[in-house]
């Protein structure tokens, strides 16, 4: 497992919005004689979650440093409260995440993660 890069203290470990899924872990092959083979590609799955959080504007470059920098922009995974079973488990950044600022105050962060098999917690 990559290093786990801790979250700053600025930053809530806990969302406002949270969709998660696992991947599509089967191949699915037609036949010859018509039927589908089915059979699964790996034996853990991958998880991911679509999730957001609004922060003060403080918190805007404190953000920003912790995705580019110390995460490096999804390399390394960090800590996360998941929101429906209360635990504090690594995740990593999918994707950059995407900003809206809601006023000169504020801001959301959306943020597509990803959880891979045999992380622990």
């Amino acid at each position: 497992m990559a290093t786990i890069i801790p979250r700053p203290a600025q930053i809530p470990g806990g969302f406002q919005s949270f969709s998660e899924t696992t991947s599509a872990n089967v191949i699915r092959t037609s036949m010859e004689n018509q039927t589908i083979k089915v059979r699964r590609r790996t034996t853990g799955l991958i998880r991911s979650a679509d999730a957001s959080m609004t922060l003060k504007a403080e918190a805007f470059p404190i953000f920003q440093k912790w995705f580019e920098t110390d995460c490096q922009g999804g390399v390394h995974p960090t800590m996360f409260l998941h929101p429906h079973l209360c635990v504090e488990q690594a995740w990593r950044f999918a994707e950059p995440p995407t900003y809206q600022w809601l006023d000169k105050a504020a801001f959301t962060v959306s943020m597509k993660l990803e959880r891979l098999p045999g992380w622990a917690p």
